[in-house]
């Protein structure tokens, strides 16, 4: 979940988002919110609106989670948490899919992160799964992300895997302290940085990390955070890797690939996994917490498709 505004806490950039070349300053507001029984919606319900509403779907499997960021420095008496996106989404039978029916939001900053996860967060956890995890345990990883993102919206398809430093912390229901991998799949190029396909951006100002691992090229943004959590405050590792294309060769020439909606079917995370881990940014005594995939919504939304998230941990289906 992945970089996000909470206001008055920076990040290691902040550039005005409507600069040129700028990438917009993002911290993790969603560190902040825990789910809360009385969010939960009836597994029948395909309709869910309102801050922090969640449901069991696909057989518990998976958590569909609407996820609206609070922020207390935007807060009205008709708002008292300062929630910046009026949010729907509707879930057809009850599966791991969701569609964005309805999104409004107040300014223009990281709103809301709709997503499907496995794991647990803090103490809400989905049937069946096999985190939280010590990633030493971890040999296979694969996923499918199949996605559609309306050209009109402002914001990213992306993962917000969480880890955590110890299994008593992880099962203790405690927010992670480790490190957050955000993985970036398609995003607006208003959000600034790189832009799916290409890998010619340059800014004096924010270094340029473009590495090729296990044939994907990425873009590799990492610093360390601290915030505010509920039970105090925590630091962990925050890592974005823009997906920027796949390499392919024909006819004795190299050229980058990356579709507008990009359907992932057995995508390998281990090489990028095992990247992190040699740059010490994830170690391997680290706990594995919550896998959500979504998207984080900056302006617009309304049509955003997740049709199917899965993954494969050392060969047993997840979600």
């Amino acid at each position: 979940m992945n970089l996000r505004t909470l206001a008055g806490a920076c990040a290691l950039l902040t550039l005005a988002a409507s600069a040129p070349g700028a990438v917009l300053a993002v911290n993790d507001i969603q560190a902040a919110t825990l789910l809360s029984p009385r969010g939960i919606v009836p597994d029948r319900q395909s309709k869910i609106c309102g801050h922090e509403a969640w449901k069991y779907v696909d057989d518990g499997e998976m958590i569909l989670r609407n996820d609206t960021f609070a922020d207390t420095a935007r807060a009205t008496r008709r708002n008292p948490q300062g929630v910046g996106d009026t949010e729907c989404l509707y879930n057809r039978n009850d599966g791991g899919n969701f569609t964005i029916t309805k999104s409004r939001q107040i300014k223009y900053t990281w709103n809301a992160y709709p997503s499907l996860y496995d794991g647990c967060w803090y103490s809400v956890c989905s049937k069946g799964t096999l985190l939280p995890m010590r990633v030493s345990d971890i040999h296979r990883l694969t996923m499918d992300l199949w996605t559609r993102y309306p050209a009109s919206t402002v914001g990213n398809d992306a993962t917000d895997w969480w880890f955590s430093t110890s299994m008593k912390r992880a099962r203790a229901g405690l927010h992670p302290n480790a490190a957050e991998l955000m993985m970036w799949f398609d995003w607006s190029p208003r959000l600034g940085g790189p832009v799916p396909g290409q890998a010619n951006y340059r800014n004096p100002r924010v270094p340029d990390y473009y590495r090729t691992i296990g044939g994907v090229l990425w873009w590799i943004w990492t610093y360390r955070t601290t915030q505010q959590t509920p039970g105090g405050t925590t630091s962990w590792q925050y890592i974005q890797a823009r997906r920027i294309g796949v390499w392919h060769r024909r006819g004795g020439r190299t050229y980058l690939r990356n579709p507008r909606h990009p359907s992932l079917t057995n995508f390998n995370v281990m090489p990028l996994l095992d990247y992190c881990i040699r740059h010490g940014w994830i170690s391997r005594s680290d706990v594995a917490t919550s896998w959500p995939a979504g998207n984080e919504i900056v302006r617009g939304g309304v049509g955003i498709r997740l049709l199917r998230y899965t993954q494969m941990i050392n060969g047993v289906l997840q979600g």
